[in-house]
C-alpha cells in the first residue's frame, strides 16, 4: 500500500539589510518565523507498517536547511 505522511517544523531566522537607507527599520537585526512541512510518500513496509521511522526524519543532520547571514 502507498500512502503519505507529513511532519511540520517551525524555525526562526534573523537577518539585516545593510544596503537600505540609514534609519530604515530593516537595517537593524530582525527576525522571521517559518513553517516548513515535509511530506513523505511511499510504500508501507509490511514488517513495521511504516513508510519511514520519524526518528530517522528528525535525526540531527538528516534534514539540512542552508542559510547564511551577511553583515557588511
Amino acid at each position: 500500500m502507498r500512502t503519505e505522511i507529513s511532519r511540520e517544523y517551525r524555525i526562526e531566522a534573523a537577518h539585516r539589510l545593510p544596503n537600505v537607507p540609514a534609519g530604515h527599520k530593516c537595517a537593524r537585526l530582525h527576525g522571521h518565523s517559518f513553517r516548513i512541512t515535509l511530506f513523505i510518500a511511499g510504500k508501507v513496509d509490511p514488517h513495521t507498517d511504516w513508510i519511514i521511522d520519524f526518528g530517522e526524519v528528525d535525526r540531527p543532520g538528516k534534514l539540512s536547511i542552508q542559510h547564511s547571514t551577511t553583515a557588511t
